[in-house]
């Protein structure tokens, strides 16, 4: 996983953020579980080795914030 935030508490607003993550990094205790999900019909692994999500804006105060944002799986940004 690749983190990098910008954060200043006085100005939440201003939050910037990206957290990506190899999609076949992700153990789910079984070998052949995880195979299954790195494979074509999930992930993808091989093609998209990257999952993203990217910060988009920040709202709330305090301990109370919600960061909204875009990620994208398989090329594919919602």
């Amino acid at each position: 996983m690749n983190v990098d935030v910008q954060y200043d508490p006085a100005k939440p607003a201003n939050t910037k953020a990206t957290l990506s993550v190899d999609t076949a990094s992700y153990d789910l205790g079984d070998p052949d579980y995880n195979k299954e999900v790195a494979g074509k019909d999930w992930f993808d692994s091989k093609n998209y080795p990257t999952a993203t999500f990217v910060i988009t804006a920040v709202t709330g105060s305090g301990n109370n914030l919600q960061a909204t944002g875009d990620l994208t799986i398989r090329g594919i940004k919602r």
